[in-house]
This record gives structure tokens, sequence and C-alpha cells, in this order.
């Protein structure tokens, strides 16, 4: 059986309508790739990685302004520092399970490098979900190869949220962007807990 979408059930947020196929790579310039693993032995696994990639693959060359802000506060997401102080997007974002964001950071960074891009540091932004209840997370599955998997595969096909409105923002008011947009997200997701922290980006 299919699940329904929330305009299915007769809810929709917001006044305007939806893209072509309601979702994110409905915006000009998103490309999104999966790479999941799915294994038995030695370890249950079922993860992996997303990378969500704005500007057509150039955002290495061509960085975007941005903020964040966290909600309850639990959950890890690097980068985060450079977004406060510099307020730059210079990479894709990548969201992987709560073990695995290490490894996937470091396949962030090794891609920016094999890419003989002109600066000399990449601090990429990599969010954690908790997967342990699908897989055993200390199988550490996720490796950096999976990240450049999942960039190879990057594609207009994923339903994923991500906060990139084209409006003329002044750089000091993306932080507080996320922090508005939080009240419609809790509308569609009602747990707010301190367990699974919702992060906006």
């Amino acid at each position: 059986m299919q699940r329904a979408r929330l305009r299915d059930l007769g809810l929709s947020i917001g006044h305007l309508p939806p893209g072509p196929i309601n979702a994110i790579t409905d915006v000009a310039g998103i490309l999104v790739g999966h790479q999941t693993i799915i294994t038995d032995t030695p370890a249950v696994v079922r993860s992996g990685v997303t990378v969500i990639v704005p500007e057509d693959d150039q955002i290495w060359q061509r960085h975007l302004f941005a903020g964040n802000h966290v909600l309850n506060g639990n959950g890890e997401m690097t980068g985060l520092s450079f977004l406060d102080e510099i307020g730059l997007l210079c990479g894709p974002i990548a969201i992987t399970g709560t073990h695995s964001i290490g490894a996937v950071h470091e396949g962030l960074v090794s891609q920016e490098l094999a890419g003989d891009l002109p600066f000399d540091f990449c601090l990429p932004v990599v969010a954690e979900t908790f997967d342990g209840w699908l897989s055993d997370p200390m199988a550490l599955a996720v490796r950096p190869v999976h990240v450049h998997a999942a960039l190879r595969a990057a594609a207009g096909n994923c339903g994923d949220t991500l906060l990139i409105p084209e409006l003329p923002l002044a750089r000091r008011s993306w932080p507080a962007l996320p922090a508005s947009s939080f009240p419609g997200c809790l509308i569609t997701s009602p747990s707010a807990s301190r367990a699974e922290a919702e992060k906006g980006y």
C-alpha cells in the first residue's frame, strides 16, 4: 500500500500550490542522491546516506547564504558554527545514521579535495538521525565510498524537506528563517521531543 501524502488527506501547509511532483527537487537546481545499505549478516543493517546538492552540483564553487535553528537540542549536525560565523553553505548537505556522521563528513571532505577546488578547508553540513530501531548502529556500515556513490546518484526524485527559499534576504535574516518555519513543520510532525530533535537548515 502506498503511503498517502498530506494533501491526499485534505491537509495542506501554506497557501501556495505544490510543485509538479511536490518534492524538494521541484526547486530549480536541487539534486538529491541516496545510497542505501541493506545486509543481514554479519549485522542487520538498514541504513545509508542521503545528499542534498543545491546549485545543480555547483555548490562547491557557488556558495549559498544559509542559517540554522535547532529545536530541543538533541541531535548532531556538523558545520553549524561555520554557518553561524560565515553564513555560507559551501557544499552538499548529508543526512545519515547517528554513528555514521564521521564517515559521511570524511566522504564529503574527500570528494571536495578530489575536485581540486581553490580553497584549503571544508566544513561540511552533516546531520544525523537515529536509525537504531532498524539497523545495528555498531556495524558502522556507512563509509565515505557510500557518500561518493550518493553524490554520483544525485537526481531529482526525492521528497525530503529543506528550507532554501528564493528570497532576497539579508545575511542577518537567515538564522531567523528556519526558526520561523518550525510551527508549520510541527503540524506535520507533532512530536518535538528531546529524544529526536528537529533541525532547520
